[in-house]
């Protein structure tokens, strides 16, 4: 069986939230009855707003069977109140979804979340072509936020394929309509100007003075009475002006602008390239190799990165990441800008993260984590984050089954219609 583990609260995050919640609900229930994949959806319900319905209320849940069913846990405010920044931040993204892997029942657990779709290759391959011991990544494409509601799949999976607003692939984000790439990963070139330009500004005010007084030093010497000592002297004295003559700021600055060239391509090949782009909304692994990493970092901040360090750590700890090729991809209803990472909308995020005082891990953290992750891997250590209780282990959650919502026939009928 494979559980399907999410995290969500109803407080409208990112616009229109339950109608996306809703598109995921129904087309995972329809897309594992269609392709007769058994699977459990866990849904983590985290620190629920007291003044609007529970998500088990708010949803229309669809029918269970032996191919789907659902079930949500509940982590009370009383409990994310005890984590750090609790009061700026709502929802820990990466600590629920660990409560949710620490419960799920399946062979392997797929950590994605509430506004997303799968393609019918994908849903062919987790059926049964799964196996231990590696960590399967996909693409993800971005469609328009109103899909057809109340309509059959394979309806809205049409939709999907047609619309297609952005492509998020390892190497880029693909802008359809601009027909622009963003690249994820700098190019070697890129890293050698990026870091022989700071060597060179930091070269630029280095002054040459030590050399200057040694040299100053040798040719004040006193000269020495025997001829032979006298012809040294006058030796080493042209040699003096000559040095002193030489540009040994420039020389200087270029041996530097070289090291500091050299050791950002040392940091840059440190760390592997592996497919980190939007991975939170797609990391599958088995239930055994998420407990032997012990889930995602725990760290109670904004979720950035803390979703790729998974990946190195993962990578890091002798497991291979599986690349599944198109048309085996996941569909992403899009959300406001700004709620989550787009490229003409991350100036917002940022803007929105940092006016709220809530830490997140930026590029430098990141990739220093990625870097130590790595030479942990060489000198045969684990990189290990949690403790043994990650995922709220001592903690006794409650936890609801989804109950079917009665629907008018003809909505049910389109539902279920294969």
């Amino acid at each position: 069986m494979l559980s399907v583990v999410v995290t969500s609260r109803n407080d409208d995050h990112g616009g229109n939230l339950l109608s996306r919640m809703q598109h995921f609900v129904d087309g995972l229930a329809a897309q594992c009855r269609r392709h007769g994949l058994a699977a459990e959806l866990v849904l983590v319900e985290w620190n629920p707003p007291a003044d609007r319905p529970s998500l088990a209320a708010a949803l229309r849940w669809p029918r269970t069977d032996e191919h789907f069913s659902a079930r949500i846990v509940q982590v009370s405010p009383e409990l994310h109140a005890r984590l750090a920044h609790a009061g700026r931040l709502p929802l820990f993204q990466m600590i629920a979804k660990n409560v949710g892997i620490r419960r799920a029942r399946g062979d392997f657990v797929l950590a994605t979340n509430i506004d997303i779709l799968f393609s019918d290759a994908l849903m062919r391959y987790l059926r049964g072509r799964l196996g231990p011991g590696k960590l399967y990544r996909v693409d993800r494409y971005d469609v328009p936020s109103d899909p057809p509601e109340d309509r059959p799949f394979e309806e809205v999976l049409r939709f999907c394929e047609s619309n297609v607003c952005r492509i998020n692939k390892k190497d880029c984000v693909y802008v359809v309509k601009e027909r622009r790439r963003y690249p994820i990963y700098q190019s070697l070139v890129e890293v050698a100007v990026a870091t022989a330009a700071a060597g060179l500004r930091e070269a630029a005010g280095l002054p040459a003075a030590a050399l200057q007084r040694f040299w100053a030093a040798v040719t004040e010497l006193p000269a020495p009475r025997r001829a032979w000592l006298f012809r040294a002297r006058r030796a080493a004295g042209r040699l003096a002006r000559d040095l002193a003559r030489f540009p040994w700021k420039v020389a200087s600055g270029v041996f530097r602008l070289a090291r500091a060239t050299l050791a950002g391509l040392r940091r840059y090949l440190a760390v592997p390239r592996l497919h980190t782009n939007a991975c939170g909304d797609f990391t599958l692994m088995s239930r055994d190799d998420w407990f032997a990493l012990r889930g995602y970092p725990e760290w109670p901040m904004f979720s950035w990165h803390l979703d790729s360090v998974l990946l190195h750590q993962a990578y890091g700890n002798g497991m291979p990441v599986v690349e599944l090729p198109d048309p085996m991809r996941i569909y992403h209803i899009e959300h406001g800008v700004g709620s989550g990472w787009t490229p003409d909308g991350e100036a917002q995020l940022f803007a929105r993260i940092e006016k709220a005082g809530v830490p997140y891990l930026g590029y430098e953290d990141f990739f220093r984590t990625a870097r130590e992750i790595r030479a942990n891997a060489k000198a045969g250590r684990r990189s290990l984050f949690n403790g043994g209780d990650w995922g709220l282990a001592r903690e006794s959650l409650p936890e609801t089954v989804c109950v079917p919502t009665p629907r008018p026939a003809h909505v049910r009928a389109a539902l279920e219609t294969t």
